[in-house]
């Protein structure tokens, strides 16, 4: 049963869920985890972010072995945060900053349960006012400073983008962004299949992810400058493993 925003379980239904030896997660239209059984919470402990988020990496490292590379590199994901919810503001352009999850293979082998540990405990970590005031402030006091602001605005648009394509774009393995749960009217809400969102295709050689839901549809869209599509059938691979219904559309052959 459902009332408001919270979720009930009959004693039935959660004594049969506790029972199951396999992970049961059950969230909210926010995304927010409302129950999970004892396997779940002993497995994984995460947020759905924080979960997917977990799976990309999974993807990303198993490709990797793949390759079979001499030397084994860092795998991080660029997410944004949305800094409207700790700092309100009106304006109407993109109010985020950056943050990178990952893992570092080269310290050793990693399991499922582990990467998603080490997201958690990262979101956990740099995820909160202070640290985010911390980069507002560094990056406001590089607007404000003198040197900069005398520079004339077509250069400062080039120096910009070209730091961004030859440094910030391969500094991770992967974007990954999640909308969360969108509303639409109550009138229009019955004739609404599903939303998409996308990521702008990436100046590197790498996959970006975004995520959106709409009533009890969560909507996983990739876009990549990889003619393989190895990380996609990995990550997917890794959500029908963990018993999840996964319902698969592509314009690639």
């Amino acid at each position: 049963m459902r009332e408001g925003n919270e979720m009930e379980l009959s004693a039935y239904f959660k004594s049969v869920l506790e029972q199951d030896r396999s992970p049961v997660v059950l969230c909210d239209l926010k995304h927010a985890i409302v129950y999970m059984n004892p396997a779940a919470a002993k497995r994984y402990g995460a947020t759905i972010t924080e979960y997917l988020n977990a799976v990309l990496l999974y993807a990303l490292m198993v490709k990797q072995e793949e390759e079979r590379l001499s030397r084994q590199r860092p795998v991080k994901i660029a997410m944004p945060v949305n800094l409207r919810r700790f700092f309100p503001s009106i304006t109407l352009r993109n109010f985020i900053t950056m943050i990178y999850p990952g893992i570092d293979p080269r310290l050793g082998e990693y399991t499922f349960e582990e990467i998603v540990q080490q997201v958690h405990n990262y979101m956990r970590y740099y995820i909160n006012e202070k640290l985010l005031r911390g980069d507002i402030t560094t990056n406001a006091a590089t607007q404000r400073n003198p040197f900069i602001r005398v520079v004339p605005l077509f250069i400062k648009d080039f120096v910009v983008r070209l730091f961004y394509t030859k440094v910030q774009d391969r500094n991770s393995s992967a974007g990954l962004t999640n909308m969360g749960a969108l509303k639409g009217p109550d009138g229009m809400a019955s004739y609404i299949e599903r939303f998409d969102i996308y990521m702008g295709q990436p100046f590197s050689r790498r996959t970006n992810c975004a995520i959106i839901s709409f009533g009890d549809v969560l909507t996983i869209n990739f876009a990549s400058s990889i003619i393989e599509a190895d990380v996609e059938r990995h990550f997917f691979r890794k959500l029908v493993k963990d018993g999840i219904h996964v319902k698969i559309e592509s314009n690639r052959d």
